[in-house]
């Protein structure tokens, strides 16, 4: 009887036993599921970073890439620009080919002309105005400065009137005779 108390009390422990282990397994297979997850997410994230990096890469290549494209679209713009006026527009001499062009090219032509002529007034008129805007600046400070100076040239003639008046006190001496001999001015 003490020996089957003690043989069920073993084998309580024993099932209490694999029950700790069961739970302890389970609990390390979570772990190892969590730890194995957030590898998972760190791999991807590091792979997004490097996925926006290439994208930020390819944005900026692309943005150089459209700038280049523009550049070369102004560029060919300005060639046959250059080329329409070689074959439509007459020279200086009145050689011109007039008839030989459809009225349609003569009027874009003529629009040509006078989008670039608009457009070369315009930016004349704005030079021309800061040009007058940066004369008329240094017109006032010349103006200002100028002001200063007769200002400081009034203070100095005052001061060497005084100064040349006083002199001519202390040259008002007594001879040594003691008589007053007054400043003779030639």
């Amino acid at each position: 009887s003490h020996l089957q108390e003690l043989s069920d009390m073993t084998d309580q422990v024993n099932r209490k036993s694999e029950g700790l282990l069961r739970v302890q397994n389970a609990s390390d297979k979570n772990i190892l599921r969590k730890t194995e997850a957030e590898a998972q997410l760190n791999t991807d994230l590091a792979a997004l970073k490097t996925a926006v990096f290439q994208l930020q890469n390819a944005l900026v290549e692309k943005e150089r890439e459209l700038g280049a494209t523009s550049e070369q679209k102004d560029k060919e713009i300005h060639r046959l620009r250059v080329k329409l006026d070689q074959a439509f527009v007459p020279h200086r001499k009145g050689e011109g080919r007039e008839d030989s062009t459809s009225p349609l090219a003569a009027e874009g032509v003529a629009g040509l002309i006078t989008d670039a002529t608009t457009k070369a007034r315009d930016d004349m008129e704005t030079r021309m105005t800061t040009q007058i805007q940066n004369l008329n600046h240094i017109i006032e400070s010349l103006q200002s400065d100028l002001r200063n100076k007769e200002d400081d040239s009034f203070l100095k003639i005052k001061m060497l009137s005084d100064e040349n008046a006083r002199l001519r006190k202390t040259l008002d001496t007594l001879d040594l005779d003691g008589n007053f001999v007054p400043v003779r001015t030639a």
